[in-house]
This record gives C-alpha cells, sequence and structure tokens, in this order.
C-alpha cells in the first residue's frame, strides 16, 4: 500500500464498502434542503439588493445569471472527479460546507 502512513488501516485498491443508507439519505435530504433555501432565497434577496445598491433591472439580471452560470459550469465537473476521488459521501459533506460559506 502506497502512501499510507505507519499504523493507518487502507482498503487495498479496488475494494469496496457498504453504503450506510441512513446516513447517506439523511445528508442528502440535509443538502438538498439547504440548497434548495439558498438558491430560493437569493432571487427574493435580488430585490432588496437591486433597492440598496440602485440596480437597475439589467444589472440584477447579469447578476442572477453569473451566479446561476458559475453553478451550472463548475458543479458537475467538479462532482464527477471528487466523487470519483474522494466518494459520494465526503463529496456531499464537502460540497455543502463550501457553498455554505
Amino acid at each position: 500500500m502506497r502512501g499510507s502512513a505507519i499504523g493507518s488501516v487502507a482498503a487495498p485498491l479496488g475494494a469496496t464498502q457498504p453504503i450506510s443508507w441512513p446516513v447517506f439519505t439523511t445528508v442528502f435530504l440535509f443538502g438538498s434542503v439547504l440548497l434548495w433555501a439558498d438558491r430560493s432565497n437569493f432571487s427574493i434577496a435580488m430585490a432588496a439588493w437591486a433597492k440598496e445598491y440602485d440596480w437597475n433591472p439589467s444589472a440584477s439580471g447579469l447578476m442572477l445569471s453569473g451566479s446561476r452560470r458559475d453553478t451550472s459550469r463548475c458543479g458537475p465537473r467538479a462532482a464527477g472527479s471528487s466523487t470519483d476521488r474522494c466518494g459520494p459521501l465526503r463529496t456531499v459533506c464537502g460540497t455543502m460546507a463550501g457553498w455554505s460559506l
């Protein structure tokens, strides 16, 4: 086992571990609710931001579309490679933590 620390236990390459479905389902549902709340509140908050910063409708539209463009462009690519590398549970937890900051 290359690159493992002394005393650590690592699974052989290609070995799989069973999925803890209750943990996965809880993390998935919590993440879905968190991301839904974030996405739905962003467009609601846009009205207050537009008023506060004196944005016209074009500026508000650019801000909303810029946010969606980055999410749709970076999300699927990063999620696929990180899921292959780290596993689904770590990817979901890391994604939720990253988007929450």
